[in-house]
C-alpha cells in the first residue's frame, strides 16, 4: 500500500512538473524524507500531506488512488480534468485569463487569505478525523 502510495506521489510531482527536491523544500521536508515518501519506505505524515494539499497536489488521489473528479458530471468534470494537468504555473495563466474574460478583480491579498482559509479548513478537518 505504501508503496502504491509513493508511486502516485511521484506521478502528481511529475505532473506538477516539478522534481523532488523542489517539493520538497515548498512544503518544509528534507529531500530524503520526499524520495522515502515516493518510494513508500515510509508513511507520509498527515501534515505533510496537508501541506502538498496547498501546493496543487491531489492529496485524495495520493491517499485512495481517486480522483475527486469522478463525483462530478459533463463540462465540470472535463475542466477539473484539465486543470489537474497544469502545472502550478500554467494554472496561475489560466486565471488570469478567466478573471480577465469574467471581469473580476481579485487580488494577490484575497488570493492569500483563500488559500489560508482553505488551509486553515483542511487542518480543522483532520483534528476531526483523529
Amino acid at each position: 500500500m505504501l508503496e502504491a502510495m509513493g508511486d502516485r506521489l511521484r506521478g502528481e510531482r511529475l505532473r506538477l512538473n516539478m522534481d523532488a527536491g523542489t517539493l520538497a523544500d515548498l512544503v518544509g521536508v528534507h529531500r530524503n524524507s520526499q524520495y522515502a515518501y515516493e518510494k513508500g519506505r515510509t508513511p507520509a505524515p498527515a501534515d505533510y500531506l496537508l501541506r502538498l494539499g496547498d501546493h496543487g497536489v491531489d492529496i485524495g488521489y495520493v491517499l485512495t488512488g481517486h480522483r475527486i473528479s469522478g463525483l462530478l458530471e459533463g463540462m465540470d468534470k472535463v475542466v477539473l480534468d484539465c486543470w489537474n494537468e497544469l502545472s502550478l504555473r500554467e494554472r496561475e495563466a489560466v486565471m488570469s485569463l478567466l478573471l480577465a474574460l469574467t471581469g473580476r478583480v481579485v487580488t494577490v491579498e484575497q488570493l492569500s487569505l483563500d488559500a489560508a482559509a482553505a488551509a486553515k479548513q483542511r487542518r480543522e478537518i483532520e483534528g476531526e478525523l483523529r
